[in-house]
């Protein structure tokens, strides 16, 4: 998707647009202070989908739910 190649940086492969749990936290953080709430959800839970054993998927189940009630207005 173009998304996917715009957001990984050059040296991580296609398939894998993020090679850690922390890398992909930085990107939802980054989302929330720019207020873009609907991709700052979704990427939300792709990484809870991709590592969801991992502390930062942790945090973010707590807050799913805001996370979507923001990005629906």
């Amino acid at each position: 998707p173009e998304r996917a190649e715009i957001m990984r940086d050059a040296n991580i492969p296609a398939d894998k647009p993020y090679p850690s749990a922390k890398e992909m936290m930085s990107s939802v953080k980054t989302l929330i202070e720019l207020e873009n709430w609907k991709l700052a959800h979704q990427r939300a839970f792709e990484l809870i989908e991709a590592f969801p054993q991992s502390e930062e998927a942790g945090k973010l189940k707590k807050n799913l739910d805001y996370l979507q009630k923001k990005s629906v207005g």
